[in-house]
Parts: structure tokens; C-alpha cells; sequence
């Protein structure tokens, strides 16, 4: 009897597939859909370069904190209180900027070299928990909101002042409000005022004056918008030398042709509706992007009002924060109304709350230079109150008030620092997180993949490195805890140690593991000692998995790591009935 013996053909060759750099963050599609350079999600990451790097730390800003008195021998940095608002203010007088914060402890000024010196204010005034500062030709305005009148002051040492009462007979006093912009000269705020003809009424002052408006001139009625619909008028935005964006809960409207005298004003200014399909939901999260106004609206995310080439203003359908729609579906809607943005290097902050918090604990960052979402940003010290610029270091930083009370530059330094109530600053690891798209190769099925590969540069790190399947929260751990040696050289076989304290003057010395500085050793500088070199290196990680595609993430929960390339090794499984695990 013949037998016969079955041959089956072997599995065929290794496939590859990886990211030889990187763009941004898409969080909307299907990670075995997305494309080359594009990760499903980033926490704490910016994107430059082609390389997904941590980013940089907060720093305290050891001048902008209230002066307790006396000698301060442990550099603490003593908390304001709760914070209602911050600003700018030009000084008219001497031309200097100073750094102006309400509190709930009072106002204060503070500025690079000079403590937290207290701003006065009018007997029997005091601060409301939210309140905007408004930089004007000759002073400042600090609106209180509904509940509380206007202050006003042009002199430091004069401090606040109540508004004085209207000085004509058709003049009006300056009214309530929590919102405003000063533009051509005028003062234009949301009338918090909550009878007719006031409501939904934007308040503008006479030119060149902040304390009154001719209230009964026909300019005043080129600026009630859309009196009697459902929502409320919340905000204000200058979108360009003649244009006011007047920004509703459900809707936009534009008021162009804004300059001239009263007469002219009157004659010439005109209202329109940009778009009823939605509204702004945090008045302080405009901003100008561009050409365009982004804001975060109810529910849809960050939005954008564009100038089309006619001319006029028009809402664009899509919104802007698509490709991040999860993280816009974490947002706690009921505290949004004080998200607040900023735009500064070419990238948009905007700090919301997320998963239930009631203050802003997390940033959304996205790119203009490559187009791109960096994902959020999230650590102890991150609880924004306003983004504040202010000149430090040569140059214009970006830096935040926070709700607890203390001013931060945002991204600076390797490590967040983070301010205690009892003024004690510590320092801690900004942990990043980076998960790449779905490799998959380039034949559909089922696979059996073996090994990834990840050109890492690091500084004192410790990675974390997984494998997510497709399927349900079907994880591997392939890496747990990595970290790279302060004192062992990778090559030539047999080189010595390196002594952290730098004795030999060889800090700079190539193939060490890693290139960070040892806090615990005083160090000898020599010929000089770069503190912040990064150490590049392959990292190959081995593991027996089936599935579809592959996600790799690399976590580090201290110091830094670049992920420059990922790549993965797969071999497609043999064919076989039913279901394949």
C-alpha cells in the first residue's frame, strides 16, 4: 500500500512595516488606517523635526510669587491664593510691563527681579472668583462680572478706581460685564446688564474714553445682536483692524466696518451671521490662528471662523479638533466655560478640564508647522487659570497662572516643577507616553509578528515598551522599567567606568549609556559639561504574538526620550479554520 506524505509550504519571508519619523497624532481612525508618520495617541509629546520627543518641564517663576517678608533662606515660592484672572499691564508712566494677578487675596504687580507687591484697591471692593484684565491706551480695566462694577486704573501706585459716574446727560456709566476687548480706541464689552434694550448689546465706548458711551446715538444700535434668540451673547474677538467676531452660545456673528467716529460708526457699521450651527462655549478660548479664529464650541470642539476671498467671514463645518474627537468627548462640559487658549511658536494651547476635574488639568496642543495635533499635555503643575507672555531671558515666553496661585513658564527644563501650599518647590519626571499606528505590512491577515525595533535617544530614562493586538484590550509587555547606565560604555569592550563626579574630565566621552547628570554627585567641570546630551540607540525587544496589526507604545516615566523610528517584524501564519488566537 502506497503512502503518501503532505508537504505544506513554510511560512513565507519576514515582512516589515514601521514609521521612519513622525508628523503628529490621529486619534479618529482606525490605527491599521492611518499613515506613514502618524500616531494614534500622545500624551506630553511635541513633534519636531520628525521625531516624537517629551516635552519640555514647567518652571516656577521664582519673582512672580507674594512677598511674605524677611529673609527667605529655603527659595520658597509662596502660593498667591486662588487666582481669578491675570494680565499685562503697560505701564504709561515708566513704559515697563508688569504682571498684574487677581486674587483672592487681593491684586498683585510682580515682574523678572521684583516680588508680588500689592496693587490697592477701593475701600469695601473685593475680588469675585472670575474676573478679565483689559489692557487700555492709558491703563487698565478689571471686569467683575454680573455681580460686581468695573474698575479702572492708569497709576500703579494709585492702584484700582471705581468708575466715575456718566459726565453727560445722554452719557452711560461703564456697565457690568465679564468679557471685552479694547479696539480703535474704543472699549467694547458684552452688556451683563439683563433688561431690554440691553440684552445680547455690546457696550462701546465713546473714542478715545473708557467711562462712558452716547448710549442714545444710532451708533449704539448697530451692536445688539440678534436680540430675542434662545442663546447668549458670551464673548468678543477683534478678527482684524475693522472687524468685531461677536460670539454667541449657538452663534457667530461679525460686525464689520468698525472705525470712525460715532456718526461714522453709525453709518458704516454692519452686522451679519457668520453661523447658526454653533457657538462659543469659553470665551477666553479665542484665538487667532493664521488667518483663522479658533475657539472651542459646546460638545463639537475647537472650531474655526476663516475670511474667504470676497472678503467675508465664514464657519467652517468640519472642526478643527477631528482627528482628536476622543479626547474632545473627555472634556467636562459643565467647567468648560473657562477653557482658556493661547497661540505662541506656531503651536495653539488650549487648557480645558477633562474626566470630571473642575479646573483646567490638561493642554491640547496643536501644530501649525506640520499641520497636526501633538495629542494633550497633563502633570502636577499643569492647572491653568490664564496663559499669560511676558518678556524673560531676551525674549517673549509663554508661561501660565495657575488656579492655585502660582505663574509658571511653560515649556522650559527637562523636569515639571510644581509649587507646594507652604511655598516648598519639587521637581517631578514629565512622564510621555507615545502610541504608534497599527503595523500591519503589506498583506492583510493574520500574522505572526516577532520583533520590534526602536531608534530611541534618551536622557536618564526608564521605558515601558507594549504591544496592543487588535482585539479587546489584548496587551503584551515586552519591556518594563528600561534604562540606559550613567556610567558603562557600550564600546570599546573593556573601557573603564565613567566616574560621575567627572574626575577625568570625560563627561563628553562617546558609546556611554546615558549622558545625565548625577544630582546626588558634585561634579568637576574640567573643560566644560554639557548637561543635556541625549544618547541615541537601538533598541530591539523580542515577543511571540498573533494578530491582525500591532501597535507599539513606548512609555518613559522620567527624563526624556525621542523616538526617532519604529519598526516591526512579522510573518504571515499559516492558513487555518475558524477562529486564530
Amino acid at each position: 500500500m502506497n503512502r503518501f506524505r503532505a508537504y505544506f509550504p513554510r511560512d513565507e519571508a519576514p515582512q516589515t512595516d514601521g514609521d521612519p519619523g513622525w508628523a503628529g497624532v490621529n486619534m479618529r481612525l482606525d490605527p491599521a488606517r492611518l499613515p506613514q508618520g502618524i500616531a494614534s495617541y500622545a500624551l506630553n509629546k511635541r513633534f519636531s523635526k520628525g521625531r516624537a520627543e517629551t516635552r519640555r518641564g514647567t518652571r516656577l517663576m521664582a519673582w512672580a510669587h507674594r512677598f511674605v517678608g524677611g529673609y527667605n533662606p529655603e527659595d520658597r515660592v509662596y502660593p498667591y491664593g486662588t487666582i481669578a484672572g491675570a494680565g499685562v499691564f503697560n505701564d504709561p508712566l515708566s513704559a515697563e510691563s508688569w504682571l498684574i494677578l487677581a486674587t483672592s487675596n487681593g491684586v498683585y504687580r510682580s515682574r523678572p527681579g521684583t516680588m508680588g507687591l500689592p496693587v490697592d484697591l477701593p475701600a469695601g471692593q473685593t475680588i469675585p472668583a472670575r474676573v478679565q484684565l483689559i489692557q487700555t491706551y492709558s491703563g487698565m480695566v478689571m471686569l467683575r462680572g454680573a455681580g460686581a462694577d468695573p474698575l479702572y486704573m492708569t497709576d500703579l501706585d494709585q492702584g484700582f478706581q471705581t468708575i466715575p459716574e456718566a459726565s453727560g446727560i445722554s452719557s452711560v456709566k461703564m456697565p457690568r460685564s465679564s468679557n471685552g476687548i479694547y479696539f480703535q480706541n474704543r472699549l467694547f464689552l458684552v452688556d451683563a446688564r439683563t433688561t431690554q434694550p440691553y440684552v445680547d448689546s455690546v457696550w462701546v465706548s465713546d473714542f478715545g474714553t473708557t467711562t462712558d458711551v452716547l448710549e442714545g446715538s444710532s451708533a449704539y444700535n448697530s451692536f445688539k445682536i440678534n436680540q430675542g434668540s434662545a442663546d447668549r451673547l458670551v464673548g468678543l474677538y477683534r478678527f482684524n483692524d475693522t472687524t468685531v467676531l461677536a460670539l454667541k452660545e449657538d452663534s457667530v456673528y461679525v460686525i464689520s466696518q468698525v472705525f470712525g467716529d460715532n456718526t461714522e460708526l453709525a453709518q458704516q457699521a454692519r452686522l451679519d451671521a457668520v453661523t447658526t450651527e454653533y457657538g462659543c462655549r469659553a470665551p477666553r478660548s479665542v484665538v487667532q490662528v493664521g488667518a483663522d479664529v479658533w475657539f472651542l464650541a459646546h460638545y463639537r470642539g475647537v472650531v474655526s471662523v476663516r475670511q474667504t476671498e470676497q472678503n467675508k467671514l465664514q464657519g467652517v463645518d468640519q472642526p478643527v479638533s477631528m482627528d482628536i474627537d476622543p479626547l474632545i468627548k473627555r472634556i467636562h462640559w459643565s467647567m468648560a466655560g473657562d477653557a482658556v487658549a493661547a497661540f505662541h511658536d506656531n503651536k495653539y494651547y488650549l487648557a480645558v478640564p477633562l474626566d470630571g476635574a473642575s479646573h483646567n488639568n490638561a493642554v491640547l496642543v496643536y501644530d501649525t508647522l506640520t499641520r497636526q495635533w501633538a495629542g494633550l499635555d497633563q502633570g502636577d503643575s499643569i492647572k491653568v487659570r490664564d496663559w499669560v507672555k511676558f518678556s524673560y531671558g531676551g525674549s517673549i515666553r509663554l508661561g501660565f497662572v495657575s488656579t492655585d496661585g502660582f505663574v509658571y513658564l511653560y515649556e522650559d527644563g527637562f523636569l515639571d516643577q510644581v509649587g507646594g501650599a507652604d511655598g516648598v518647590k519639587t521637581y517631578a519626571g514629565i512622564q510621555d507616553r507615545l502610541l504608534t499606528r497599527g503595523y500591519h505590512g503589506a498583506v492583510p491577515g493574520q500574522k505572526r509578528i516577532a520583533t520590534v525595533k526602536a531608534s530611541v535617544r534618551t536622557w536618564w530614562p526608564s521605558l515601558t515598551v507594549r504591544g496592543h493586538l487588535d482585539g479587546v484590550a489584548e496587551r503584551v509587555t515586552v519591556a518594563s522599567n528600561q534604562t540606559a547606565s550613567r556610567t558603562q560604555f557600550v564600546r570599546p569592550h573593556g573601557t573603564p567606568d565613567y566616574d560621575t563626579s567627572n574626575a577625568d574630565d570625560n563627561q563628553r566621552q562617546p558609546w556611554r549609556g546615558d549622558y545625565s547628570i548625577d544630582p546626588a554627585t558634585p561634579m568637576v567641570t574640567g573643560s566644560g559639561v554639557e548637561p543635556d546630551l541625549h544618547q541615541e540607540a537601538e533598541y530591539v525587544w523580542r515577543l511571540r504574538s498573533r494578530g491582525r496589526y500591532l501597535q507599539v507604545e513606548i512609555s518613559n516615566a522620567q527624563g526624556r526620550c525621542e523616538v526617532a523610528e519604529v519598526v516591526v517584524e512579522a510573518t504571515r501564519g499559516s492558513v487555518r479554520l475558524g477562529a486564530t488566537q
